[in-house]
């Protein structure tokens, strides 16, 4: 990738701006690997760890991905309890909350459009695919969603992305779940 070429040439910032908003897209093993290889050179030694961990929860990274985390951890104990964990947290990284939405509750699918603005990224448009018809009222909630960094700032790039609004009846928000774009790939 574009992101892990700045890295061989040691230009952090702008690898670290690529990888970080593909691996918060997709993620996928290799990316994660790559942004942790970034945290690493640059000493942030914890973040390294976490993303490791992440990558190796994801799948689908380089071979020599533990070996580094068990160096940076002085040993490989406990590896596997910490990427069983982090499963959870690939999800949480791609929820976002929409907010309290009244009585609301019920699930249902919907695309959005996402640009990157002056702001960080900013759904452009939201539409309403199917699933629990009154949530179709919340299309313009969702487009005042704020999104993680999942286009690198100044690109001119848009993207869709398919995902689920989840509004629990104990909840006190509704939870919009992006789904990796390579999920949507892969016949079901």
């Amino acid at each position: 990738t574009l992101g892990w070429v700045h890295f061989q040439q040691a230009r952090m910032k702008e690898a670290e701006s690529l990888i970080a908003a593909a691996w918060l897209l997709d993620q996928r093993g290799d990316e994660g690997y790559h942004l942790a290889r970034i945290y690493e050179k640059r000493g942030d030694k914890e973040l390294a760890i976490r993303t490791y961990t992440l990558a190796l929860a994801a799948g689908g990274g380089p071979d020599d991905t533990r070996a580094r985390l068990a160096k940076l951890l002085g040993g490989g104990a406990g590896i596997d309890a910490r990427v069983k964990r982090a499963g959870a947290e690939l999800l949480r990284m791609r929820t976002v909350s929409v907010g309290k939405t009244g009585a609301s509750t019920g699930k249902a699918a919907f695309l959005v459009l996402v640009e990157t603005t002056p702001n960080g990224p900013t759904v452009r448009e939201a539409r309403f695919l199917g699933g629990d018809e009154k949530l179709s009222a919340l299309t313009e909630q969702l487009r005042a969603v704020k999104f993680p960094a999942i286009l690198p700032p100044q690109t001119k790039a848009r993207i869709l992305l398919r995902g689920v609004l989840d509004c629990a009846p104990k909840a006190a928000a509704c939870d919009f779940v992006f789904d990796r774009p390579r999920d949507l790939l892969v016949p079901r």
